[in-house]
């Protein structure tokens, strides 16, 4: 059983020690020390493919030969919500608030990537 929990248990004034970055299929895609979390870390993971099925992110836009997918954001928006994510996800981990959490949920909505956390006790 995992010590992680999803981002809707965090409480305001949690202690977070680690978390980890995992692709909609599951795959464990980076898991950090709270400490190593950053925004050019959080960069790095969503502009890769996942290694267990090959899809990206949603947030990724430096690929030029990527084609637009119906419904899906256009690359401006797609930068745009991987920059406030790069923001948003230390900042959570440093001072979880309410305000936070809410944010990245509705960012991640657009997304593939899953957050969880290991909250010291």
């Amino acid at each position: 059983m995992s010590d992680f929990v999803e981002i809707e248990k965090v409480n305001e004034g949690a202690k977070i020690i680690s978390m980890e970055f995992r692709h909609v299929c599951g795959c464990l895609l980076d898991p950090r020390p709270a400490g190593q979390i950053n925004a050019t870390r959080i960069s790095v993971i969503c502009e890769q493919a996942c290694p267990k099925c090959g899809d990206y992110s949603g947030f990724d836009f430096f690929r030029n030969d990527r084609r637009p997918i119906p419904g899906e954001p256009g690359r401006a928006q797609r930068e745009q919500n991987q920059n406030h994510l790069r923001v948003l996800i230390p900042a959570f981990v440093t001072q979880p608030t309410a305000e936070r959490r809410q944010m990245i949920q509705e960012l991640l909505k657009n997304g593939r990537l899953r957050l969880s956390f290991k909250i010291r006790p």
